[in-house]
């Protein structure tokens, strides 16, 4: 739950379970420590990407200014339509691009499928 530190010196040295700072180079040396408060840190962690996903559009797709040189994306990730096609024409199944992408869901890949159709359409 609690991992401890200490400045010392030029230093950054780990605090054993005792508190006795481990690899200290010279007796007599003075040890600023402080706490990483890991689970209030990861807490925030969740709660942001709960928020991204809950922001997410499943089944769309857009762009992100700087994002892949603002290329096509699924809405919400850094994958692109042309990635999934790939990967369907090299016989992968829904099932393997779900698997290898968590975040994507069967209606990313249906519309990573017709933006295909439109794109050659288009050109």
């Amino acid at each position: 739950a609690e991992l401890r530190f200490a400045l010392l010196g030029n230093d950054v040295v780990y605090l054993g379970p005792t508190g006795q700072a481990e690899a200290v180079k010279a007796p007599g040396q003075i040890v600023l420590t402080f706490d990483v408060p890991l689970q209030e840190i990861r807490a925030d962690l969740e709660g942001r990407i709960r928020e991204l996903r809950a922001r997410r559009r499943t089944g769309t797709i857009g762009k992100a200014r700087g994002v892949l040189a603002s290329k096509d994306l699924i809405s919400g990730t850094r994958i692109t339509p042309g990635a999934i096609q790939r990967m369907l024409a090299s016989g992968w199944s829904e099932r393997d691009i779900l698997d290898e992408f968590p975040e994507l869901e069967k209606a990313d890949i249906a519309v990573a499928r017709a933006h295909a159709s439109q794109t050659r359409r288009a050109g």
